[in-house]
């Protein structure tokens, strides 16, 4: 180990994991300890995360031959915090595994860390309790960041305490702070200065992040066009920085809003690239799987429903007993909203009292208006009173209105539209579908622009 870390300076710089090697074979972990930790640095630079974790995880097991003292505590935080991300990025952002690194982190940066090391730990906590549901918890956690910058000159920590606002804002369905935070991001993001951030930040690109969120916030607004310009400033990052966690992210998020506009085509292009990133660079387990959610979506709009409907089913029973299970709820609408195209109401009453459940447990209620109005149409097609029928839909496109989603609030008035007694249905489409519709200025090619058009124009 000396002769190669004194005399061969090529081992240190390229191959430290053999001098790591050695040293931890000759019971020496103190003087192994930086050796394992650039190994495994060096390991995720180059997106071999699993290696990386390997070395990581090999510099921790030497801790516990340390004694107690303020130099080992240093030692661990550091290899805590570097081993969060890879965790992440392999094994997804709410396993126990990640809880574990990022709460040890904390309580050790609390305790000899400095304030960016108590920062990034935070931050890794409240990833992980955003993904995996607990979402009071993530506000207060991204409480508590907004907090630590506030005397913070370092653009690197406003950004990233931004994230942690815009990404908890989407899941408690405020699509304007949403969409203010992350345009706030991007504005304070460069990416010479900030892409390798996402070494330490959740695996994956601020800038990037910040782009799909917005482009995500801006159909919720009522802004389509918006929306897939977003998406191709998403592309045009996610390209130059040539990250395979972050381009997974990218190319999800892509294709969600690809289906939120209808574009059957292009969601299956970005799920179909989506799986085969996964899959070549081993990362994002929770993309793969949602994107196979979205991409037997894709099947039963080509007309092939029983394969479509069967991957469906099997990418959220998968997801189900994942601990990652962020988008679940609007997976679950999908689902729900192919079993009642197709008649199937049963599993589509199922699917929803699922996703209400769901919805409870978290307070992550950015779909909640989308699974009331399938609820409603639900109804009407059991024959539930038109009073009850109506209170659904009512309900519905109050929260819609409340989350200033005129997304939403269109998709309800074209389905209450579509119920709505005959005699009725012309003033009712005039006095409250006409002035919605007329209120968008953009995204008449997209499906629900498209549906609203041919229903006002039986009126005018």
């Amino acid at each position: 180990a000396e002769i190669m870390r004194n005399d061969i300076p090529e081992y240190a710089q390229r191959r430290p994991q053999l001098i790591a090697h050695h040293y931890s074979e000759a019971g020496m972990p103190a003087e192994a300890h930086p050796f394992w930790l650039k190994a495994g640095q060096l390991a995720a630079a180059q997106f071999a995360n699993f290696e990386a974790i390997a070395h990581f995880n090999r510099g921790l097991e030497l801790i516990e031959e340390l004694p107690e003292s303020h130099e080992r505590d240093l030692t661990e935080l550091e290899f805590y915090l570097a081993l969060g991300p890879t965790l992440m990025a392999t094994r997804g952002f709410a396993v126990s595994e990640v809880e574990s690194a990022y709460q040890r982190s904390r309580d050790l940066s609390a305790k000899v860390g400095t304030d960016r090391q108590l920062f990034t730990a935070t931050w890794g906590l409240w990833l992980y309790r955003q993904q995996h549901g607990q979402i009071d918890e993530a506000r207060r956690l991204a409480g508590i960041l907004q907090d630590m910058v506030s005397d913070e000159h370092d653009s690197g920590v406003h950004l990233q305490a931004h994230h942690a606002a815009w990404t908890t804002a989407f899941r408690i369905g405020d699509f304007s702070t949403c969409c203010r935070n992350a345009e706030a991001g991007i504005a304070i993001y460069e990416r010479k200065a900030h892409a390798d951030m996402a070494f330490a930040f959740g695996g994956h690109d601020a800038g990037v992040c910040g782009y799909y969120h917005a482009a995500q916030c801006r159909w919720m607004l009522g802004f389509p066009d918006q929306a897939i310009a977003h998406v191709e400033q998403m592309r045009l990052l996610a390209e130059k920085i040539d990250h395979p966690f972050t381009t997974a992210s990218y190319l999800t998020f892509a294709a969600y809003t690809y289906q939120y506009v209808g574009d059957v085509a292009g969601a299956r292009r970005l799920c179909e690239e989506t799986q085969r990133v996964c899959a070549e660079y081993k990362v994002a387990p929770q993309y793969r799987l949602s994107t196979s959610v979205v991409l037997g979506w894709v099947l039963v709009q080509e007309g092939e429903v029983e394969e479509g409907l069967r991957m469906m089913r099997e990418g959220l029973e998968t997801i189900s007993q994942s601990p990652t299970r962020a988008h679940e709820a609007y997976l679950l609408t999908l689902l729900a909203g192919s079993c009642l195209e197709h008649r199937l109401y049963d599993e589509c009453s199922t699917i929803l009292e699922m996703t209400l459940e769901r919805i409870r447990n978290t307070g992550e209620v950015t779909w909640l208006a989308e699974v009331l109005r399938l609820d409603g149409i639900l109804k009407n097609h059991l024959g539930a009173p038109p009073e009850q029928v109506e209170a659904t839909f009512e309900q519905a496109a109050k929260i819609a209105r409340d989350q200033h989603s005129r997304a939403f609030e269109l998709r309800c008035a074209i389905s209450r539209s579509t119920v709505i007694e005959a005699d009725l249905r012309q003033a009712w489409i005039r006095e409250n579908l006409l002035p919605l519709h007329r209120s968008f200025d953009e995204g008449f090619d997209s499906a629900d622009l498209k549906k609203s058009t041919q229903l006002v124009a039986e009126i005018t």
